[in-house]
């Protein structure tokens, strides 16, 4: 009967084995990328599997077995399989289970505790005689070994084991891998000598904290403040000026969790607006299953937070900074929450103007466009007590509360108008709604130009037939540079005219260092672009944001250019920290510990090139007279702009005006850089109306000339060139302006 029994548990240890064996397999197929290999190749890859804690046996009397270093040693208690059990050809592997002796294995610190198991029979007196005699091994070898040569370690390969750890670590956060893979390959590289000394969990190689930082209930959920000071050391660590203010913008938005629960992110965002490319950084969050239900409540640590750093400003080392709020950055419906003012849909909702809305056609429209403007002062007096639903923590911060706090670029003119004006001929009333046939051309056209566009963008025109699955950059493309191709030609005359209203309106407001005449008179193409939407489409389409295009000039006025202020390097900051979540438990914990793991390394920044840097050098041409080699095909100019010779990236306008298609990088006799390609002889306007498009850089251009040289330092401007029906249209990029 003890016999018996001592087999039936040999069988279910063997079975529980066998499916830790098939866990673990599954784990190391996703961390080799899940990548196909044969039965052979996966059986020589299973040894380099091992826990670093475990290593290998031998009895005398010919069994092997498998221990833990410092949690378990072959004891008396160890039940040990007799030789004559065992089949020939394998080897006894953790307690009682058999494999092949060319196998090889690892078993997961869990599984020990089958082995810590003691029979009560006979076979304990047996075990205790074998395992007295126990020979340990420090290496785990059961698959054939190969040459020496093979397993000695290039040591040189890894600068030190400290560097070779903060490029894992690295790699761990870049990738977002779990933490259970991060384990499972520290444990495979601890097997080798070399990376004994790493750590052996996840938790300890990113410094985890062990306990989750301080969270707050209040407002209906619960908030974390990260803090202004912590957000702004980490982001000017590697900053090699200083600036002598800082001048910090914010946004606050909501962030859904995940789309099955109703689960919510209110994020606070903070960056540093005078400084290029610097990443937006967290200063609070808030977590529920709706809004924070008082406002107040939610903003009151940024806001004491940021009136003492305006106070006694911000240390960075050894240096004291001066800190001044320059704008706070919301969409509408964000912003009369913070505010305590009317939303979007009431008749008293314009932050910028006393208009009152109409009751048209089921919805409230804002057809008037010269409403006495609001100033900080009204707004604090409260002079039009209707757009008022409550006291905003805000008015304790010294900044002015109509004019810094702008109308949102992206989601005022992006999806907001430009989406609106593409839903009405998509889909909108018959008198405005485009054919089967125009719109499938417009979506050919759009497949044409997404050839052309070059590598500043990161996302190339899509189908219109796609359009509820666009994005802002989407929209924005379009109507800064595609629009006026596409529909050219296929929308009635009075339409297109008004599109390119909001077009020139919308080009003049994006361009850096625009005169003060040019922003005038983009203000007033924006109000004659409202004036002839109502009379196209109806009063009852002029909505919030339709009406806000008139305050755009205003805004760019006192805070710059649009892109300067605009909520899409906050989105693009939001999106990624819903991507550090892992599972859809303790959501606000889980972001504290991730973002505490990236405070250990240092923050990435867009590198922006002060010089000229030349890439992908070549000897094929072509070149002309006086020009020599080095020759390159990629070159990155000042401010990142990067320019290539070929099509999509190849074009570009000269000082002088002149539009050139480059062909090759090279060098003059004198050691200067220069340019070879074609200029374009004829240049001629693309549109006429409502301005010639030659003031905003924009020509349809024909008759390339041959071959010409001229110096690097020339070039102006990058530009995008389309080709559409034998024409070649060329937009100057907005935001890829060189400055040598």
């Amino acid at each position: 009967m003890a016999e018996s029994a001592d087999r039936k548990f040999r069988r279910e240890i063997n079975r529980r084995v066998n499916a830790s064996f098939q866990l673990i397999d599954s784990e190391a197929d996703v961390i080799n990328d899940t990548r196909y290999v044969d039965r052979d190749s996966r059986n020589a890859e299973r040894e380099s599997d091992l826990p670093s804690e475990a290593c290998a046996v031998d009895l005398e009397d010919g069994h092997r077995r498998l221990c833990v270093h410092d949690r378990e040693r072959p004891s008396a208690h160890s039940s040990i399989v007799p030789e004559t059990d065992v089949p020939q050809g394998h080897v006894l592997i953790s307690g009682d289970a058999c494999y092949p002796s060319g196998c090889s294995v690892s078993v997961p610190h869990d599984h020990t505790d089958f082995e810590r198991r003691a029979f009560h029979d006979s076979s304990a007196a047996a075990s205790t005689s074998a395992t007295s005699q126990v020979r340990q091994r420090d290496s785990f070898e059961l698959a054939p070994t190969g040459s020496n040569e093979e397993q000695v370690c290039e040591r040189g390969s890894v600068d030190s084991l400290l560097a070779f750890r903060e490029r894992l670590q690295a790699w761990a956060l870049q990738s977002r891998a779990s933490h259970t893979s991060v384990t499972s390959l520290l444990r495979v590289l601890q097997s080798h000598e070399c990376f004994s000394a790493l750590p052996s969990t996840a938790r300890a190689l990113l410094q985890t904290p062990k306990k989750c930082l301080e969270v707050l209930q209040l407002a209906g959920g619960k908030y974390h403040h990260f803090g202004l000071s912590a957000g702004l050391q980490r982001v000017l660590q590697d900053c090699a000026e200083l600036p002598r203010i800082l001048k910090l913008s914010f946004n606050i938005d909501g962030l859904p969790v995940s789309k099955s629960s109703r689960g919510q992110f209110w994020c606070i965002l903070g960056r540093i607006s005078n400084l290029e490319d610097k990443a937006p950084f967290i200063v609070g969050v808030f977590f529920g299953s709706s809004k924070p239900n008082n406002a107040n409540d939610f903003l009151r640590p940024f806001v004491c937070d940021i009136n003492a750093a305006i106070t006694t400003g911000i240390t960075i080392g050894e240096t004291a900074i001066p800190v001044s709020l320059y704008a706070l950055i919301c969409d509408a419906p964000a912003k009369a929450f913070v505010l305590y003012v009317r939303s979007h849909t009431g008749y008293y909702s314009c932050t910028k103007c006393d208009v009152k809305g109409v009751y048209c056609e089921g919805r409230v429209c804002f057809p008037n466009v010269n409403a006495r403007k609001r100033t900080d002062d009204s707004f604090r007096l409260k002079v039009q007590e209707e757009h008022h639903t409550g006291e905003s923590i805000l008015e304790e911060l010294p900044f002015d509360l109509v004019k810094d706090i702008p109308l949102d670029y992206m989601h005022l003119v992006c999806l907001g108008v430009m989406n609106k004006l593409l839903t009405l001929w998509v889909r909108g009333p018959k008198v405005t709604r485009l054919g089967s046939k125009v719109r499938l051309e417009m979506s050919e056209k759009n497949s044409q130009i997404a050839r052309c566009v070059p590598c500043d963008f990161s996302r190339k025109p899509r189908s219109i037939a796609e359009l509820d699955r666009w994005k802002a950059t989407e929209f924005r493309f379009f109507l800064l540079y595609g629009g006026p191709v596409v529909l050219s030609s296929l929308i009635p005359a009075h339409m297109y005219k008004n599109f390119l209203a909001l077009h020139v309106g919308i080009s003049v407001l994006s361009t850096p260092a625009a005169p003060a005449s040019e922003i005038e008179y983009a203000g007033n193409m924006l109000k004659f672009f409202i004036r002839t939407f109502i009379s196209i489409y109806g009063k009852e389409h002029v909505s919030h944001n339709v009406h806000g295009l008139c305050h755009l000039a205003d805004d760019v006025t006192h805070l710059g250019p649009l892109d300067s202020w605009s909520a899409f390097p906050f989105e693009n900051h939001m999106s990624s920290l819903k991507r550090m979540l892992r599972k859809p438990d303790l959501p606000l914990e889980q972001l504290c510990n991730r973002l505490a793991e990236q405070a250990h390394r240092p923050l990435r920044h867009k590198k922006t090139e002060s010089h000229v840097v030349f890439a992908a050098e070549h000897a094929d041409g072509p070149l002309v007279a006086p020009c020599r080699g080095p020759e390159f095909k990629k070159v990155t100019l000042p401010g990142n702009v990067i320019l290539r010779a070929e099509k999509r990236n190849g074009c570009c306008r000269l000082s002088d005006g002149s539009i050139v298609v480059i062909d090759n990088f090279a060098r003059l006799p004198c050691g200067e850089p220069c340019i070879i390609g074609r200029k374009f002889l004829k240049c001629e306007d693309f549109y006429s109306l409502p301005c010639p498009s030659s003031i905003l850089g924009i020509y349809s251009v024909s008759q390339p000339s041959s071959l010409r040289y001229w110096p690097l330092k020339n070039i102006s401007q990058k530009c995008l060139k389309v080709y559409l029906k034998r024409k070649s249209i060329v937009f100057p990029l907005l935001h890829a302006t060189v400055h040598m």
